[in-house]
Protein backbone atom coordinates (compact mmCIF):
# COMPACT_ATOMS: atom_id res chain seq x y z
CA UNK A 1 0.00 0.00 0.00
CA UNK A 2 1.07 3.33 -0.68
CA UNK A 3 1.93 6.17 1.88
CA UNK A 4 -1.01 8.81 2.19
CA UNK A 5 -1.08 11.75 4.47
CA UNK A 6 -3.22 11.63 7.25
CA UNK A 7 -3.66 14.19 10.63
CA UNK A 8 -4.08 13.48 13.99
CA UNK A 9 -5.26 16.17 16.29
CA UNK A 10 -3.81 16.59 19.85
CA UNK A 11 -4.23 18.78 23.29
CA UNK A 12 -1.51 20.97 23.94
CA UNK A 13 -0.14 18.37 26.29
CA UNK A 14 -0.09 15.48 24.45
CA UNK A 15 1.59 17.77 21.39
CA UNK A 16 5.00 17.97 23.92
CA UNK A 17 4.90 14.58 24.11
CA UNK A 18 4.76 13.97 20.67
CA UNK A 19 7.10 16.32 19.78
CA UNK A 20 9.61 15.32 22.77
CA UNK A 21 9.51 11.55 20.85
CA UNK A 22 8.50 12.29 17.10
CA UNK A 23 5.98 9.76 17.14
CA UNK A 24 2.20 9.08 17.57
CA UNK A 25 1.83 6.22 19.56
CA UNK A 26 -1.06 3.99 19.71
CA UNK A 27 -3.44 4.66 23.03
CA UNK A 28 -5.71 2.70 24.95
CA UNK A 29 -9.21 3.68 24.16
CA UNK A 30 -11.46 3.24 27.31
CA UNK A 31 -14.71 1.73 25.52
CA UNK A 32 -13.15 -0.02 22.57
CA UNK A 33 -9.96 -2.23 24.82
CA UNK A 34 -7.86 -1.67 21.88
CA UNK A 35 -4.21 0.65 21.64
CA UNK A 36 -5.62 2.83 18.39
CA UNK A 37 -3.64 5.68 17.01
CA UNK A 38 -5.99 7.70 15.42
CA UNK A 39 -6.11 10.08 12.40
CA UNK A 40 -7.78 11.63 9.99
CA UNK A 41 -8.28 12.87 6.33
CA UNK A 42 -9.86 16.17 7.33
CA UNK A 43 -6.58 19.19 7.04
CA UNK A 44 -9.15 21.32 9.32
CA UNK A 45 -10.45 19.86 12.78
CA UNK A 46 -14.39 19.66 12.98
CA UNK A 47 -14.77 18.72 16.75
CA UNK A 48 -17.77 16.71 16.35
CA UNK A 49 -17.14 15.30 12.76
CA UNK A 50 -13.60 13.67 14.20
CA UNK A 51 -15.20 13.00 18.11
CA UNK A 52 -13.10 15.60 19.81
CA UNK A 53 -15.57 17.75 21.53
CA UNK A 54 -13.98 17.43 24.96
CA UNK A 55 -17.29 16.84 26.30
CA UNK A 56 -15.77 14.34 29.11
CA UNK A 57 -11.83 15.99 29.52
CA UNK A 58 -11.43 19.59 29.62
CA UNK A 59 -8.55 19.88 27.34
CA UNK A 60 -8.55 21.17 23.44
CA UNK A 61 -7.98 18.47 21.25
CA UNK A 62 -7.89 20.55 18.43
CA UNK A 63 -5.11 22.92 19.76
CA UNK A 64 -2.31 20.76 17.48
CA UNK A 65 -2.40 19.58 13.89
CA UNK A 66 0.23 16.69 13.53
CA UNK A 67 0.79 15.74 9.68
CA UNK A 68 1.96 12.23 8.83
CA UNK A 69 2.80 9.95 6.02
CA UNK A 70 1.72 6.34 6.92
CA UNK A 71 0.62 3.17 4.60
CA UNK A 72 -0.56 1.41 8.18
CA UNK A 73 -3.99 3.63 8.75
CA UNK A 74 -7.38 1.09 8.65
CA UNK A 75 -10.17 3.06 7.54
CA UNK A 76 -12.55 3.02 9.88
CA UNK A 77 -15.55 1.49 8.80
CA UNK A 78 -13.84 -1.63 7.70
CA UNK A 79 -11.72 -1.80 11.34
CA UNK A 80 -15.20 -1.10 13.35
CA UNK A 81 -16.86 -3.96 11.89
CA UNK A 82 -14.77 -6.08 14.28
CA UNK A 83 -16.76 -4.28 16.89
CA UNK A 84 -19.87 -5.31 18.74
CA UNK A 85 -22.58 -3.19 16.77
CA UNK A 86 -23.62 -1.34 19.56
CA UNK A 87 -20.86 -0.01 20.33
CA UNK A 88 -19.75 1.19 16.77
CA UNK A 89 -23.11 2.74 16.08
CA UNK A 90 -22.14 4.70 19.39
CA UNK A 91 -19.35 5.92 17.24
CA UNK A 92 -20.90 6.32 14.05
CA UNK A 93 -23.66 8.19 15.53
CA UNK A 94 -22.60 10.60 17.52
CA UNK A 95 -24.10 14.10 16.89
CA UNK A 96 -22.26 15.32 13.76
CA UNK A 97 -19.43 12.36 13.37
CA UNK A 98 -18.32 11.81 10.06
CA UNK A 99 -16.53 8.09 10.15
CA UNK A 100 -15.98 8.11 6.72
CA UNK A 101 -13.20 10.67 7.08
CA UNK A 102 -11.54 8.25 10.63
CA UNK A 103 -8.09 6.04 10.21
CA UNK A 104 -6.76 3.86 12.75
CA UNK A 105 -3.53 2.26 13.17
CA UNK A 106 -3.39 -0.32 16.01
CA UNK A 107 -0.40 -1.38 18.51
CA UNK A 108 0.22 -4.46 16.44
CA UNK A 109 1.72 -2.14 13.97
CA UNK A 110 4.52 0.49 14.54
CA UNK A 111 4.05 3.99 16.16
CA UNK A 112 3.49 6.42 13.15
CA UNK A 113 6.08 8.86 12.36
CA UNK A 114 5.39 12.46 12.68
CA UNK A 115 6.21 14.54 9.47
CA UNK A 116 5.06 17.75 11.16
CA UNK A 117 3.53 19.42 14.33
CA UNK A 118 1.80 22.45 13.74
CA UNK A 119 -0.08 24.92 16.53
CA UNK A 120 -3.81 25.91 15.37
CA UNK A 121 -5.10 29.27 15.64
CA UNK A 122 -8.35 29.40 18.34
CA UNK A 123 -11.25 30.96 16.88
Amino acid sequence: MKERTFYHYSCRHGAVGIRGTGWVRPNAHPMLCHELVWLTDLAQPARNALGLTSHTISCDRTAYRVTVQTDQAVWWPIWARRLDPAVRRGFDMAYGAMPAHWWVTTHQLRPVKVEKLSELVVR
